[in-house]
């Protein structure tokens, strides 16, 4: 009964059926109790699914990337299933680099590789990278920033089929810096695109709401940035530095936007 009451919910309506002992406990009303009580001291775990398709030979990758956030500490577990097969296949990562908690998004590149924003800790971030090809799990070092010692919201974005990330200062709220990652075979070069001015907040909405919930750049297209800032979708022209600017959507609650491109051949 200790064993079976540490079980997940799911594989234990399984296990019932393996002999009517089993059944018998696991239906019983102390064992049901029992379990409830052992699973709210279980580590929570996070799941994110990711899916790249192969330019070359048109494979498809499907990966899971599991956070396991213990009550001392956490470890990273990578598996990855290629489609088609029936198995998945556990990915090695170092336990440095399992470490690295607080995974919170995941973007793709076109390059075939995964990047993730994560967090040693509450004051100091990290840019992990899984190439789904060589299923290497890698740390990427931060752009070369000037301020380094200044703090801000940091996210990771793919625009234009290439990596961007991006950092709302909070110094300064009306400001955005953001890098384009250049990759060249084993080299990962930041480059610095844009230093953006915000357009002004709407009436009734102070500096605090812009830093709790930070502007996040989506796409750029046709010359043209689209970011999603303060429950608006403000598309910024990037030929005057950001100083022409357009709301396009706006919205009296916050709302999550998603950009979905056919193709990354052409804007």
């Amino acid at each position: 009964m200790e064993i079976l009451s540490w079980i997940p919910a799911r594989a234990l309506l399984k296990l019932r059926c393996v002999c009517k002992c089993w059944y018998s406990i696991t239906t019983d009303l102390v064992f049901v109790r029992l379990h409830q009580q052992q699973q709210r001291l279980l580590p929570e775990v996070t799941s994110i699914l990711t899916f790249h398709r192969h330019f070359t030979n048109d494979r498809s990758l499907l990966s899971r990337l599991d956070v396991v956030d213990a009550p001392r500490s956490t470890s990273l577990v990578m598996e990855v299933l290629t489609v088609g097969g029936s198995t998945w296949r556990k990915v090695q990562v170092s336990s440095a680099l399992g470490m690295l908690t607080l995974l919170n998004r995941g973007r793709p590149s076109a390059t075939g590789t995964m990047y993730w924003l994560g967090q040693r800790n509450l004051m100091e971030d990290a840019i992990l990278s899984l190439d789904l090809e060589s299923e290497r799990f890698t740390e990427v070092p931060f752009p070369d920033i000037e301020h380094q010692h200044e703090i801000g919201n940091n996210s990771l974005i793919e625009m234009e089929g290439t990596i961007h990330f991006a950092i709302h200062w909070f110094a300064m709220v009306d400001w955005m810096d953001i890098w384009m990652l250049q990759e060249s075979d084993a080299h990962r070069v930041w480059i610095h695109r844009f230093h953006l001015r915000l357009c002004a907040l709407p009436t009734g909405v102070g500096q605090v709401e812009r830093v709790l919930r930070p502007p996040i750049p989506l796409l750029i297209n046709q010359g043209k940035i689209l970011i999603n800032d303060c429950r608006r979708l403000v598309y910024y022209d990037l030929a005057s530095k950001g100083l022409q600017h357009e709301v396009v959507f706006h919205a009296c609650d916050d709302f999550f936007a998603f950009v979905i491109l056919d193709s990354l051949v052409s804007f």
